[in-house]
């Protein structure tokens, strides 16, 4: 009986020990059979996938074969227009999903990488246009769905923006209706998370977004638009905002709120601050206020007016700026600019805007106080055509200007413009015994390049000359007369001098 049972569990044994001989004989066959295939298949996937994203792309190295799938090693997607806005997954699977895709009459596969680093720039995803021919070669009969699935923490910086931050999350793309939806959730460590749900079909005017966040932490965070950095030093971000657009109605749902901000940023010498910035759904507006956006001595409040409802919209500012300890504002603002949105995104037309500064003290302003600058100044201003590179035109009045230990007992009249990417400030005095004409030279960040002051005096002109050779100032003086001019040396008891220079130079 005992050698019976033993026979029997032998053949078992021996039955167990060949189906697994021959299923991993099987499985080292299919494996070097499905390696074999992808590697005289690659360049050719490759070229499909680069025509259908416009991107450069390498599948990396056939890694093993895996349950119902495959595992691919360094993956990279990289921007034909920067190399160094890149997508890098160590290893991918690409799985399919066979009752699924048997049930729905179409290819069904799961994508999820791992140690992924996502570093692009915000048009990473523009495909751009196609050649004719390119277009027929994307055009496929084969219906599929991508399951993307970010299990794994992935790394993710919009370089030219600042933004930086690690995502999680699922978004499924179907290739019949070109839909993309899904869910992605930004976190970082001690700052809380962000979700962002969207929905969205690729050949059409369709979007449906949701922000959802809850005290979201800013603080120590960098961001940079355009050439400006902005270091945050807090703040703290609440949303419940949704927004949904179609060929027909556009409309938004909810709040986005920014509270107790403060940033400093590149060119400006304090840091900016304010109690929040709120942006509100009303109907088929969206509302933003600013409440006591602060810096240095500056108060200052906005409103924001951005309509839904058309195709074109004018989006409205309104806001005012004062000091600290004023009783109204010293300077009022208003202005438009029409918004519209297409396949390239949000595009804004030419700026329309004005402001008033009334009559006001210039040491009021820390940079003009610091600098041991004052007199009274008034002026108007407009700043028109495209919003990065608006044509400005300011003029403007000051009475009495001082400067340091110099006084000069005459109101000036002034006007601001730029010129070829720089502006220019041209300045010249009124009801005096010596016309006197003021130009400033400053290039397209604001830095002084060169500085002219001439003067008549009994028929006879004069003039003072600054100019930046390199990286210092050169200074020139030639028969500059000082009449009208008031000299304060230690103190503020200032008293009139007269003369001129005849020859004066000097390095700084």
């Amino acid at each position: 009986m005992k050698k019976i049972r033993s026979l029997n569990f032998n053949k078992k044994l021996f039955f167990l020990g060949t189906v697994l001989s021959i299923s991993f004989v099987g499985t080292f066959l299919l494996n070097k059979f499905l390696e074999d295939f992808y590697k005289t298949r690659k360049i050719g996937l490759e070229n499909r996938i680069e025509k259908l994203l416009n991107k450069e792309v390498d599948l990396g190295d056939y890694s093993g074969i895996r349950f119902l799938g495959i595992s691919l090693n360094n993956l990279k997607i990289i921007d034909n227009k920067n190399l160094n806005s890149e997508i890098v997954a160590k290893n991918i699977y690409i799985g399919i999903m066979p009752i699924r895709s048997f049930l729905n009459q179409r290819w069904i596969l799961n994508v999820s990488p791992k140690k992924t680093n996502i570093q692009i720039k915000k048009d990473f995803f523009k495909r751009g246009e196609f050649k004719n021919n390119e277009k027929k070669i994307i055009k496929n009969k084969v219906k599929y769905d991508l399951n993307f699935n970010l299990k794994e923490s992935a790394n993710f910086k919009l370089t030219d923006i600042g933004i930086e931050t690690i995502l999680k999350g699922k978004l499924i793309y179907k290739s019949k209706s070109k839909q993309l939806f899904g869910n992605i959730k930004a976190y970082s460590r001690g700052r809380g998370n962000l979700n962002l749900k969207l929905n969205t079909f690729l050949d059409k005017d369709f979007l449906n977004l949701e922000i959802l966040a809850s005290n979201f932490d800013l603080n120590k965070s960098e961001y940079k638009f355009g050439d400006r950095k902005f270091a945050l030093k807090g703040g703290k971000i609440r949303s419940n905002i949704k927004f949904y657009k179609s060929s027909k109605q556009t409309f938004c749902k909810g709040k986005f709120s920014l509270n107790n901000l403060k940033f400093k940023t590149t060119n400006l010498a304090e840091d900016l601050k304010t109690d929040s910035i709120d942006l509100l759904c009303q109907g088929n507006n969206l509302i933003a206020d600013t409440k006591k956006l602060n810096y240095g001595t500056l108060i200052s409040n906005f409103n924001l007016n951005l309509p839904l409802n058309k195709n074109i919209n004018n989006i409205k500012l309104k806001g005012s700026i004062g000091y600290l300890d004023s009783l109204k504002p010293e300077i009022k603002l208003s202005g438009e600019i029409p918004y519209w949105f297409d396949k390239r995104g949000i595009n804004f037309g030419n700026l329309n805007s004005s402001f008033i500064l009334n009559r006001t003290q210039l040491s009021n302003l820390n940079i003009f106080r610091k600098n041991r600058i004052r007199g009274f100044v008034t002026a108007t201003g407009e700043l028109r055509g495209e919003i990065n590179k608006p044509n400005v035109q300011i003029n403007f009045n000051v009475d009495y200007p001082h400067y340091k230990g110099i006084r000069i007992r005459e109101i000036w009249e002034g006007e601001i413009k730029n010129q070829k990417n720089k502006y220019v400030l041209n300045m010249n005095n009124r009801y005096s015994p010596v016309p006197s004409f003021l130009s400033f030279d400053f290039d397209a960040n604001i830095n002084l390049e060169k500085i002219t002051f001439s003067r008549i005096f009994n028929s006879n002109k004069g003039s003072l000359n600054l100019i930046k050779v390199n990286d210092h100032y050169s200074w020139r003086a030639n028969n500059f007369p000082l009449d009208e001019l008031e000299l304060a040396i230690g103190n503020n008891d200032f008293d009139r001098v007269g003369g001129d220079y005849k020859w004066f130079r000097f390095h700084l």
